[in-house]
């Protein structure tokens, strides 16, 4: 069997079979297309997964243009340029061991990339529509009412 089918299998393997949400991952993955303030607001996020999880991968996709910006890899955070209508993108992506988890703090379609890259357990916001977005999606977190000050 070529390596890319053995490849393809496992990934989708790990998303068709039931799945158990990682106690201690080691390969986190936090895909979106987000702006470029979008992604300084996301710093926060950054800090709480390398405070959790300190010996853990860390990969982020994002646009090409803000990857200089993780030059010197803030949180330890990896990045990987995706651009959605650039398909040679996702090279650098799939060839990327599997991730334990993935998270999505935007729109939830990115969840189809996560499992796509052979995320084993995706979180994403409660919510989206069209609901199709989110099929691939493990854990959905409900927004909160108001601010939680100090929330961990």
């Amino acid at each position: 069997m070529p390596a890319a089918c053995a490849c393809c299998r496992e990934r989708w393997q790990n998303r068709l079979f039931p799945r158990r949400k990682p106690t201690d991952p080691k390969r986190v993955l936090i895909a979106h297309h987000l702006l470029v303030g979008d992604v300084m607001m996301l710093a926060p996020l950054l800090a709480k997964l390398r405070e959790r999880y300190p010996q853990a991968d860390v990969a982020m996709t994002m646009r090409r243009s803000l990857v200089p910006l993780f030059a010197g890899r803030p949180y330890g955070v990896e990045a990987i340029p995706y651009d959605p209508r650039d398909s040679s993108t996702l090279d650098r992506l799939f060839d990327e061991k599997p991730f334990d988890l993935a998270l999505i703090p935007g729109d939830n379609r990115y969840s189809w990339l996560a499992a796509a890259a052979g995320a084993r357990w995706i979180v994403a916001f409660a919510g989206d529509r069209p609901a199709y977005k989110s099929w691939p999606v493990d854990e959905e977190i409900a927004y909160p009412d108001r601010p939680r000050p100090g929330a961990t």
